[in-house]
């Protein structure tokens, strides 16, 4: 009995073994569990329908529950399906048997599929049309899914659930056309939160990797933030642009070969609302050009950008070194580097910092050509070699027009030749060739908001010789402030107007401070040039629009001229009025100047000078051993001018020389001039040689431009008078023409009325009388054009015989005897000035105004 009972027991033992062993591996098919999970499906959303096929039991031997399971189920809504892989849960029997929730959690695991079955069923579920515009981009794709749905025991409409899975081999067409390749990632999801992992698509041929993209529910919102990167590739760089709505138009429309690391985050609604985007990306490229209407002198090599992107705000920080587009100009010593800082909110304007610096480049001029353009300045076609430091900021608005632009540059060059053509420099400096050689100069530029300051030190030249040069430059409100200090060693300067020279090798300088004006005025503060102890000094000279003198406060000189004469000589304004005062001058330029009336009055460099000048100088040559000495008195200028003067002095220390003009009520300007012994004045003319003795009174009266005078010379002896000795010999007065080249001719008196208008002089009436000559002229002379003379020249000794014979008129004019003797000779002197052709015919009778003006010479 008790062994039948034990056999009992073991068999009951190996059955139950057995079946437990059964329900593990094999378990039990049946369909009765079918209405149990579409009961719990319907619990998750009564529109979802589940077709299964039989469950398949089985006991977890872990927990003594049993797992039910269904292969290759359908879930559906309407038409829509998706094919499941399984669904699976786990079964608290007892439970079951009580009537009570079996079922805690359910898993499903899709089958891998056609993305857009899933995106069909989504939206048969529950339509949205953004999200169903954002499906439609989904042009293909595999996805598989498992979901874990977790029931709550006291509450069943309370369902917790999490989906993970895969995506691979998608496509998504964007707005623009262009494509999203070969998508792949891993998927977690959850009530509130999406997480992506190993991402890998390509974007316009960029391969794109990311380790998490995650995606999080805020009240209507939802946080997408992730990374991305990308390797070396080429990329349009422009293509951020779209993304965070900024035209960068300082870059180039070509790819570039970059790689990059980016970090995103922004959230989007239901409406596909973006707001609070940020994004920051590091990117590093091996060349970058910017748009070539900015600059194509240089591009960017083997550098990195970093871009942040947030709260609105584009910010892009680039460091690079950089390179010449022509590569003749780069070479392997060279360190050029560039560091920019672009800066832009959104609406506002873009403001960019740009750090530039180079060592030892070598470039051709013209480069510099399209960015520098100055009047006057040129650069020759010529390879410069130069470093430097620049720090530029400016902004860019809307169009992308550059406002506030700021330079502050450091930079040196080894040699510049500039082409610079002046009348001015040429006129002063006789070794001045239209250019200016510029050696190690050092140059800084300080420009903001339209203000400048420029200081230049150099090594320069006008020949082959270097001088220094120190330049200082500064721009305020429309006005140029200038100091400039030269070096003039090497120089040969000539001013002409001072009869001075310096030559080669003398130590000296000149330094210059002052303001010109944008309409072209200039105002000199100080010039001051030294030689050695020896200086010219100015102050205060403003020069107007037209090269006209406006004010002049100080213009005093103490040097030595070409001839060795002593210059000290001071012209002073004080109050409204001018002192010209000084120990010595040479004048003698001026006053031969003033006799050809080849140049202007000194006045008219003035523009409507009114004032009075008073004279007080000690010596003031008028010829090289010649001068006026003690010379005091006062003129009076009005509208440049002389409208009144007074002026006596002494010439040679014991002549008299007195000059006397003054404007009467009818504005006639009349002139008196008187000089004893006016040899010193007369030789500056070129037709009277050895002029000796005698005075010199001058009269004249100017009205509306039209002058006329009178000159007058007593008792004066000329050693020469070419004209005059031509005549005598062509008339066959060989003894007075030998006369007059030898010992020389005596006149008693010398008169003669005439009138200037212009350039023409009209000869009224020229007359002198002698003890062996006497000669009456008129005519005219059109200056450096044509000269018209005729006139009656008379031995004095005819001229005496026939006054002796005075009784009867008519013998006078006639003559008792026919073919008595020749009593002169009538001429005609015409051509231009240097072709002048002369005539002479033999008279016998002498006109009555010749006997009257000789009559009247007697009679006085």
């Amino acid at each position: 009995m008790r062994k039948i009972t034990s056999i009992i027991i073991i068999s009951i033992i190996t059955i139950l073994i057995a079946i437990l062993i059964f329900l593990t591996t094999v378990g039990i098919k049946t369909d009765n569990f079918n209405s149990l999970i579409n009961e719990k499906v319907k619990e998750i959303d009564p529109k979802i329908k589940l077709k299964l096929n039989q469950v398949n039991f089985k006991l977890n031997p872990s927990n003594l529950e049993f797992e039910i399971f269904t292969l290759d189920p359908h879930l559906l809504v309407n038409e829509k399906k998706v094919d499941l892989e399984i669904i699976k849960s786990e079964l608290n029997l007892l439970d079951y048997l009580n009537n009570k929730n079996p079922i805690s959690e359910i898993s499903i695991i899709s089958k891998e599929s056609n993305i857009d079955q899933f995106t069909d069923f989504i939206n048969e579920y529950d339509f949205n049309l953004a999200r169903n515009l954002i499906f439609k981009q989904i042009k293909q794709g595999k996805i598989k899914i498992i979901s874990n749905i977790n029931f709550n025991e006291n509450n069943p409409r309370n369902i917790k659930y999490n989906i993970n899975g895969y995506v691979k081999d998608a496509e998504i067409k964007l707005l623009d056309q262009s494509k999203i390749e070969n998508i792949k990632f891993n998927f977690f999801v959850d009530q509130d939160f999406i997480n992506l992992k190993k991402i890998e698509l390509a974007f316009d041929k960029i391969f794109v990797t990311s380790e998490k993209v995650n995606i999080k529910k805020i009240n209507n919102y939802f946080n997408i933030s992730g990374n991305f990167k990308t390797n070396k590739t080429k990329i349009n760089l422009k293509n951020y642009t779209k993304l965070i709505n900024t035209n960068l138009d300082l870059i180039d429309d070509r790819a570039i070969n970059l790689s990059s690391d980016n970090e995103l985050s922004f959230k989007i609604n239901k409406k596909l609302n973006i707001k609070d985007l940020s994004i920051i990306s590091k990117l590093n490229f091996d060349e970058l050009f910017t748009n070539s209407k900015y600059q194509d002198l240089i591009y960017l090599k083997n550098g990195n950008i970093l871009i942040n992107y947030i709260k609105e705000e584009l910010k892009i920080v680039l460091n690079s070194k950089f390179l010449f587009q022509n590569n003749n100009y780069n070479n392997n010593k060279t360190k050029n580097l560039i560091n920019i800082i672009y800066k832009k909110k959104q609406n506002k304007n873009a403001l960019v910092d740009i750090d530039l610096s180079n060592t030892k480049s070598t470039i051709n001029s013209k480069e510099f050509k399209k960015f520098l353009q100055f009047k006057n300045f040129s650069l020759q076609d010529q390879d410069i070699t130069f470093a430097s430091e620049n720090l530029i900021n400016f902004k860019l608005n809307k169009k992308n027009e550059i406002q506030n632009f700021n330079i502050k540059s450091k930079l040196n060059s080894e040699n510049i030749l500039v082409d610079y053509k002046s009348q001015r420099i040429k006129k002063y400096f006789s070794n001045f060739k239209n250019q200016i050689k510029f050696t190690n100069s050092y140059l800084n530029l300080d420009y903001k908001n339209k203000k400048f300051k420029f200081n230049l030190k150099s090594k320069y030249s006008i020949n082959s010789l270097n001088d220094n040069l120190s330049l200082n430059l500064e721009k305020k409100d429309n006005k140029y402030f200038f100091d400039l200090d030269l070096d003039l060693d090497s120089a040969e300067i000539e001013i002409d107007e001072l009869q001075y020279r310096k030559n080669a090798e003398i130590k000296s300088e000149l330094n210059i401070n002052g303001i010109y004006k944008d309409n072209n005025e200039i105002i000199f503060k100080n010039i001051n040039f030294n030689e050695e102890e020896k200086n010219i000094s100015i102050q205060n000279l403003e020069i107007g629009k037209n090269d006209k003198i406006k004010n002049l406060d100080l213009f005093k000189i103490d040097i030595i001229n070409k001839y060795g004469k002593d210059n000290k000589l001071e012209f002073k304004k004080v109050n409204d009025s001018y002192y010209l005062t000084g120990s010595q001058f040479d004048g003698s330029k001026n006053i031969k100047n003033l006799l050809d009336n080849s140049s202007k009055s000194i006045f008219s460099n003035f523009k409507n000078l009114n004032t009075y000048i008073y004279l007080d100088i000690g010596k003031y040559f008028v010829e090289n051993y010649s001068y006026l000495s003690n010379v005091k008195g006062e003129i009076q200028v009005k509208s440049n001018k002389v409208f009144k003067s007074n002026i006596n002095a002494k010439l040679n220390n014991k002549r008299k020389f007195k000059l006397n003009i003054f404007t009467n009520d009818k504005k006639q300007k009349i002139t008196f001039l008187e000089i004893e012994h006016p040899e010193p004045f007369i030789k500056n003319f070129k037709f009277i040689k050895g002029f000796k003795e005698g005075r010199l009174i001058y009269e004249s009266s100017n009205y509306e431009g039209k002058t006329i005078s009178n000159l007058r010379i007593n008792d004066f002896k000329v050693q020469e008078v070419p004209v005059l000795a031509k005549l005598l010999t062509l008339a066959s007065l060989q003894g007075i023409a030998d006369l007059l080249t030898g010992e020389g001719i005596r006149f008693n008196d010398f008169e003669m009325d005439y009138e200037i208008l212009g350039n023409n002089t009209k000869i009224k009436e020229m007359y002198a009388i002698g003890p062996a000559i006497s000669l009456m002229m008129e005519g005219y002379i059109v200056k450096d054009e044509l000269t018209s003379l005729k006139g009656t020249l008379v031995p004095a000794t005819t001229v005496n015989k026939t006054i002796s014979k005075i009784p009867m008129l008519g013998e006078i004019l006639v003559g008792k005897k026919i073919g008595e003797g020749v009593f002169g000779v009538s001429f005609k002197i015409k051509g231009p000035p240097k072709k002048l052709k002369t005539s002479v015919n033999p008279i016998k009778t002498l006109t009555p105004r010749f006997i009257t003006r000789t009559l009247e010479k007697i009679s006085n």
